[in-house]
């Protein structure tokens, strides 16, 4: 664990990060479990300030390399968001239904947590059609993520042997979202995928659950080129607390949360402060259930480089040291004044930019 002596912060630097943190739009870019179990979770996300979360409602690619993976259909895409409504509106004292960034802001003021649906990869769930994509976007999806780890219609995973970028399909994908007003999230993308959908977007693109290559060589991570291309576009890459993307070696040395702002440093580094964000991708209830997906354990087996450590296949991957837990996320913004953040550049990494994006691409 890591203990507040650690940020070797002095007395009023401590008190001021709490407070800042306190005042923090804090915006996880990716979240599973808070509407899974939202009277187990609420309490602890509250406890770690959290504002905002992308919330996972499924997806996945038109094909996949393991015949037990199987992703949504139309049908089961609209049951997932109406489930969350439902959830919402069962839980109205807790959540708020997020489709615009103030939305967010309401959230923050009332107490809130906005949940703000994003689907990990659009092919299936869209059936390759724009009038489905369409009505996913009206029933409150608004942050679409593009492929997932395999070849789909709309483009190469990050997993595939041959990376063939986004298709002719993928660039109609990526125009009409840019028409309707849908946030284009290239995570889990080849980086063919993520290159040509930053060129041929018309607005920002985000990275929501990725980190740097530079530092890790996962091929979910992302190119220095890929990352400065992102911010040429106005985009931003949440950068991923996952472990197996802050070091693949973890046989030899745990994550720790030092290596999750060494990935905030180097991105900050390469494009400025205005470009990152915070994403976690940690399923606290695998976690305590001691569980691994399927999907996980298939990747682990198989592809070694991208998420492969000296672990048992069928626990989840351990959390970095010092962000073991939602209710620890202050420590992000105690190593971020530690590491001579301002105020308003710790405000803009914690929520700012994503709101940014948000009010840019959703129209407020």
């Amino acid at each position: 664990m890591v203990s507040i002596s650690d940020f070797e912060l002095t007395r009023d630097e401590e008190s001021h990060a709490l407070r800042l943190h306190e005042e923090a739009v804090v915006i996880d870019a990716l979240q599973g479990v808070l509407a899974a179990d939202p009277d187990r979770y609420f309490p602890e996300f509250v406890e770690g300030g959290v504002t905002a979360c992308f919330q996972d409602v499924g997806g996945g690619g038109d094909s996949s390399p393991y015949p037990e993976v199987s992703p949504l259909n139309f049908r089961e895409a609209v049951l997932a968001l109406d489930g969350l409504k439902r959830i919402v509106e069962a839980h109205g004292d807790k959540f708020v239904f997020a489709e615009y960034a103030e939305d967010v802001r309401r959230a923050k003021g009332e107490g809130r947590i906005a949940l703000i649906p994003q689907m990990q990869a659009c092919a299936a769930p869209i059936e390759s059609n724009f009038a489905l994509l369409r009505a996913l976007h009206g029933l409150g999806l608004k942050v679409i993520q593009l492929t997932y780890n395999s070849q789909t219609s709309v483009g190469s995973g990050c997993c595939e042997p041959i990376d063939s970028g986004l298709s002719l399909f993928g660039r109609g994908v990526v125009k009409e979202m840019n028409r309707i007003g849908a946030v284009v999230d290239v995570s889990h993308g080849s980086d063919g995928t993520m290159n040509d959908a930053i060129e041929h977007s018309r607005g920002p693109v985000i990275v929501s659950h990725s980190s740097c290559r530079a530092l890790s060589p996962s091929p979910r991570n992302c190119t220095d080129e890929t990352i400065v291309a992102l911010a040429e576009k106005g985009g931003v890459i949440g950068i991923c607390a996952w472990s197996p993307l802050l070091s693949l070696d973890q046989s030899k040395v745990r994550s720790t949360l030092g290596m999750f702002l060494d990935h905030v440093d180097h991105a900050v580094g390469l494009v400025g402060v205005d470009h990152v964000g915070v994403s976690t991708d940690i399923n606290w209830k695998g976690l305590d259930e001691g569980w691994c997906s399927k999907t996980m354990m298939y990747w682990r087996r198989d592809r070694p480089d991208v998420y492969g450590y000296d672990r048992p296949l069928d626990l989840y991957p351990p959390p970095p040291v010092g962000l073991e837990r939602v209710s620890a996320f202050p420590n992000i913004t105690r190593g971020l004044v530690a590491r001579g953040y301002s105020d308003g550049e710790i405000l803009k990494i914690w929520g700012g930019n994503w709101l940014r994006v948000f009010e840019e691409v959703w129209g407020r």
